[in-house]
């Protein structure tokens, strides 16, 4: 049996999917493309439903941040009855990463050495997306490489002044505005507006928080 394979690019209007990937489900993932910045190669569409059921909602049980299976909540009608389940789908997700052009010591700037190319954003992985000024290796880069926000070090924001924090927790992501407090020697603190302090790293920019 021969397995579909669509791209999805999210600039653009969805194409016309296969008959087994229901149009509900692919304006579902190209929402959540669309939020993330990512581009969509999908394949492999699965379904619990009966084949004749309708899909009139389709919801993902997790943002799209990589590559990986994609599971979706569906409900829809089929000619005698409501119908309800889940779907899947396997996703391939691209997006403009930093690619070392050049091998880095530690310390190198990466002013004018690396550059924003499409990669495949794997799983458990957290490619600079954009390059700030005033960034640089904090350990040996080969070249040709995708630049993780691990590989890199961004100078500390002064203490006081607005930051931008995005909170992580499982799928799910907030953002708010917080002030810069201090921290520990290798984290970088903010102050959210509620008073809660949260710690985290600077990634293209802006504070990331993972919490458990």
């Amino acid at each position: 049996m021969r397995t579909a394979i669509f791209m999805l690019a999210v600039c653009n209007t969805a194409t016309a999917a296969p008959a087994e990937v229901p149009s509900a489900a692919l304006q579902a993932l190209s929402a959540s493309a669309q939020a993330s910045g990512l581009r969509l190669e999908f394949a492999d569409y699965r379904s619990s439903v009966a084949p004749d059921c309708v899909l009139k909602e389709v919801a993902l049980s997790t943002p799209i941040f990589a590559s990986g299976r994609i599971t979706l909540k569906v409900a829809g009608i089929t000619p005698i009855k409501h119908c309800e389940g889940t779907a899947s789908v396997q996703v391939r997700a691209f997006a403009p990463v930093a690619v070392s052009m050049r091998a880095l010591n530690a310390g190198d700037s990466l002013d004018g050495a690396v550059e924003l190319i499409e990669q495949e954003v794997a799983r458990n992985k957290h490619p600079l997306r954009e390059i700030p000024s005033g960034m640089t290796a904090v350990h040996p880069v080969r070249a040709g490489v995708v630049v993780d926000a691990s590989d890199v070090r961004q100078e500390r924001p002064q203490l006081g002044t607005s930051i931008q924090v995005v909170i992580r927790s499982g799928g799910l992501s907030i953002e708010q505005t917080g002030r810069v407090a201090s921290c520990d020697r290798d984290q970088v603190c903010a102050q959210l507006p509620t008073g809660k302090r949260v710690a985290g790293r600077m990634v293209s920019g802006h504070l990331e928080v993972m919490l458990q």
